[in-house]
């Protein structure tokens, strides 16, 4: 059974209507909890990942599906996202820290899988109504507008984010390097870092400790819309934890990347 890629569309931008807009804002303190200190979760993201898995799952018979919040409650989930035939990935609100302060900056995140390979992918920004989908193999739209990315321009003007808490090598290389750069944005959303890269107002981002909800969604879109992601030994993102942990690059091509890892890390 294919995947009805509008479908799942249309169902993310459903619950996010009602079930993520009409509490933004307007939170009760009872609503909110913290995971672990600094790591929000609120009853909009609980409520959202299970509809959401009602739903992808009414979409495909068989699938299961991995949330964020799920894998809070058992880690050991993430074991079945190489090996299950269709699994969907879900983060009911990425930018959860955002979304309870306030700030319109959070989105809805689902990727497909297949035996561990990201097939399609879905951001879903609700404050501004626009989405992004890629499917594997067939490019990258942006509410159906074909998006390709900009690789030409001064690396100097380059706008980028940086996710490097708890690896202070890493930092104090790319501050002392930062001077060859553009802005530096961080927007405490990867899915937003991730829309923000489609529109060419940010050009590249660089990630430390990344979990697959966050990630495997935005990479898939990001590389089929011509885009390059790799660790800095030039390895793709892995699923298995060791990888994941590992730094992680996004550049808008591998000339691009090769030019910022040798800038920003003095690596060749």
């Amino acid at each position: 059974m294919s995947i009805d890629h509008d479908a799942v569309a249309r169902v993310i931008r459903e619950i996010a209507g009602t079930v993520i807009m009409p509490r933004f804002r307007r939170l009760a303190s009872h609503e909110v909890s913290e995971k672990t200190p600094g790591d929000p979760v609120t009853v909009a993201d609980l409520e959202a990942e299970t509809m959401l898995t009602d739903r992808l799952l009414r979409l495909k018979p068989g699938s299961i599906v991995i949330g964020e919040e799920g894998v809070h409650a058992d880690p050991a989930l993430l074991e079945s996202l190489e090996s299950e035939p269709a699994v969907w990935l879900v983060d009911p609100i990425d930018g959860t820290l955002n979304f309870a302060a306030g700030l319109p900056l959070f989105c809805v995140m689902v990727a497909y899988l297949e035996h561990g390979v990201t097939r399609a992918a879905w951001i879903h920004d609700p404050v501004r109504d626009i989405t992004a989908i890629a499917v594997d193999g067939q490019g990258t739209k942006l509410d159906g507008e074909t998006i390709r990315l900009d690789a030409h321009g001064d690396l100097g003007r380059y706008a980028g984010c940086l996710h490097l808490r708890g690896d202070a090598g890493l930092m104090r290389a790319a501050a002392g390097n930062w001077s060859h750069m553009g802005p530096l944005l961080v927007l405490h959303c990867a899915g937003q870092e991730y829309l923000a890269m489609l529109s060419g107002r940010l050009n590249f981002a660089f990630y430390h400790n990344a979990n697959p909800w966050d990630q495997l969604p935005g990479l898939l879109i990001h590389r089929e819309a011509g885009g390059h992601a790799g660790q800095l030994d030039g390895s793709a993102y892995g699923l298995r934890a060791e990888t994941r942990t590992a730094p992680l690059l996004v550049a808008p091509s591998l000339s691009c990347w090769q030019d910022i890892r040798r800038t920003l890390f003095e690596l060749d």
